[in-house]
């Protein structure tokens, strides 16, 4: 929720910046919704399809997204692994 107001709030900031509407066509001139219409380039829904990074980077801000790994890839969850693999086969020796 406070991740949808900030992004509320950003919307609205560059809203009182522009007094026009952009268009499409100004954002995405290329596009094929430019080239059926040109309709009126809505920026509060743009924001919301927001790549998942920029998402991952708000949570975990010291962390880039590329940086952080799955947690079952993580050292800590190797080193585990494999001790518990040994102390299974080992134990089956005795």
């Amino acid at each position: 929720a406070l991740y949808l107001r900030e992004r509320q709030a950003q919307v609205q900031a560059t809203r009182w910046v522009r007094l026009s509407p952009r268009t499409v066509r100004d954002s995405i001139p290329e596009s094929r919704l430019a080239l059926y219409a040109n309709f009126e380039y809505d920026e509060a829904r743009e924001l919301s399809y927001a790549p998942a990074t920029v998402r991952f980077q708000r949570l975990y801000g010291s962390f880039a997204g590329e940086a952080v790994k799955e947690p079952w890839m993580l050292r800590e969850i190797d080193d585990l692994l494999l001790g518990f693999l040994t102390y299974r086969r080992c134990s089956f020796l005795y």
